[in-house]
């Protein structure tokens, strides 16, 4: 079977199963990250462990010796990236990655999508798949589905989370709230304009979309702002595992049928939507680690200021 074939008969079987098959990867990315998040539980002090005793070794080894004493700057910078101790320490590095996986990930797709290569050939076979497929009820079903990622629900979850955290005075995440949603918003528009690809065209569009087509503003939107959300409710509400497993849940599932519905509704290729996710998370990413850096750097001068004040003989002790 040649891989023009294989192409042609997934994106069928996707597009004449489509609510079947975007439940099922739902449910099996779901039951992957309650799995994942449970050995992680189980076995985060072995890991640590682990690790901290491959990094004593080689601190101590001759090798590691002889490059800090060549370059005790950069070996000073690269411990303080590793600990967890530091306000701009391995959470900030662990960003970084994230961010840089994401990005090098959307710049592959783009790559792709400007030469005509790759995963072209099927974001085409696909959408023609899902659009001969179509039915009224999954079309009325993915019609509200894709509201929840557009600008009116973008709007009221907005204003109505920025007026939660402004009577609450969590001025921080407040910030870096706005900054999610409105930084988002730029981003998507520069990225669109940048590229300006065509939306797929139907004789009988299921849906009308104006602007350009990559990535997907819903796709990108969904993972910032549900996981903004998600990130800010754990903060304030979530104090347990379980909770945030239930928020984290909740958040991935409306991000994943909100870009499908954009795919099924014909108003989207598979890449727009694969690359909205990637920008997305990217984003999200540098917005969460700079909020915990910053919340991190506020929580340690706030432990100085206590201990100081601690300190401080008290009146009833003077003579």
């Amino acid at each position: 079977m040649t891989h023009l074939a294989i192409t042609e008969t997934i994106a069928g079987l996707i597009g004449q199963y489509a609510l079947t098959f975007i439940t099922l990867v739902t449910v099996l990315v779901l039951l992957g990250m309650v799995v994942s998040w449970q050995l992680f539980n189980q076995y985060y002090g072995q890991l640590w462990q682990t690790g901290y005793s491959v990094w004593e070794r080689l601190s101590a080894s001759a090798i590691a010796h002889k490059l800090w004493q060549t370059s005790p700057r950069f070996w000073g910078f690269l411990g303080r990236r590793l600990s967890p101790d530091s306000y701009l320490g391995l959470h900030l590095t662990v960003g970084f990655i994230i961010s840089f996986i994401t990005f090098v990930m959307f710049g592959n797709l783009a790559k792709q999508v400007v030469e005509a290569e790759g995963v072209v050939r099927f974001d085409q076979e696909l959408a023609n798949a899902l659009y001969q497929n179509a039915n009224a009820f999954e079309i009325t079903l993915f019609h509200l589905i894709t509201n929840l990622g557009g600008r009116m629900a973008t709007i009221v979850i907005g204003l109505g989370v920025a007026l939660w955290l402004l009577l609450r005075q969590h001025k921080l995440l407040l910030i870096s709230w706005a900054v999610a949603i409105i930084g988002n918003s730029v981003l998507n528009f520069v990225l669109k304009f940048a590229f300006q690809r065509a939306r797929p065209t139907f004789d009988n569009p299921l849906l009308v979309e104006s602007f350009y087509s990559f990535p997907s503003g819903h796709a990108m939107g969904s993972v910032v702002m549900y996981g903004m959300l998600a990130y800010i409710l754990s903060v304030l509400v979530a104090d347990l595992r379980w909770k945030r497993m239930a928020l984290a849940c909740i958040t991935i599932w409306f991000i994943l049928f909100i870009g499908f519905s954009r795919m099924y509704l014909g108003v989207h290729y598979f890449s727009d939507i694969a690359a909205g996710y990637a920008a997305g998370l990217g984003w999200l990413t540098i917005v969460i680690t700079g909020t915990e850096v910053a919340r991190r750097r506020s929580s340690g001068k706030l432990r100085q200021a206590e201990s100081l004040e601690a300190n401080q003989p008290h009146p009833t002790q003077t003579t």
